[in-house]
């Protein structure tokens, strides 16, 4: 199984990536090939809306770096998404990237691919994800795709103290059950 991963942290060393990693080591343990962009760190310009695309008919207008993650998208039979919750939803530099789906959309609607959400956030309270509980819903129901699970990891101020936790080890469960 081919699974891709899209991080959306601009701290390298920060909980959403270490929650990813976790995902990453338990889907290579169960022999999956996995890909990563952090999409912090490559060039993907927001989506505009102009719709030059027609949802995958044309190109996207931006020749960036969505050109390569569109054809690891498409290829990917999962996907592993984590991000940081940044004032109740997913970091800007995430959401860019997956705003551009836009792009593709008839290519990957209704494809059936499973998706992973990981979500690391610092406030204790746990409803404050809730937010994304129905991001990940309502994104899976639109794109047709299988929700594989999700770890809402609240009150998480820096990546050692997530070492050894439940949220660790459910995000390897998840890689490694995919």
């Amino acid at each position: 199984m081919n699974v891709f991963v899209i991080t959306g942290s601009p701290h390298r060393h920060g909980c959403s990536n270490y929650l990813a990693e976790q995902a990453i080591d338990g889907a290579r343990a169960a022999g999956h090939t996995v890909d990563r962009v952090d999409a912090a760190f490559v060039d993907v310009h927001p989506c505009i809306g102009c719709n030059h695309c027609e949802s995958g008919k044309n190109p996207c207008i931006y020749d960036d770096a969505m050109t390569d993650i569109y054809k690891k998208i498409e290829k990917a039979d999962a996907l592993i998404y984590a991000t940081p919750l940044y004032y109740h939803a997913a970091s800007a530099q995430f959401l860019a990237l997956i705003d551009r789906y836009h792009g593709i959309d008839d290519h990957i609607r209704g494809t059936g691919k499973k998706c992973i959400l990981l979500v690391t956030g610092s406030n204790p309270d746990p409803s404050f994800m809730d937010g994304m509980r129905i991001w990940f819903q309502t994104d899976m129901r639109y794109l047709g795709w299988q929700a594989a699970g999700a770890v809402y990891a609240h009150g998480c101020t820096d990546a050692a103290h997530l070492e050894g936790t439940a949220f660790a080890k459910e995000a390897y469960r998840l890689g490694n059950t995919l």
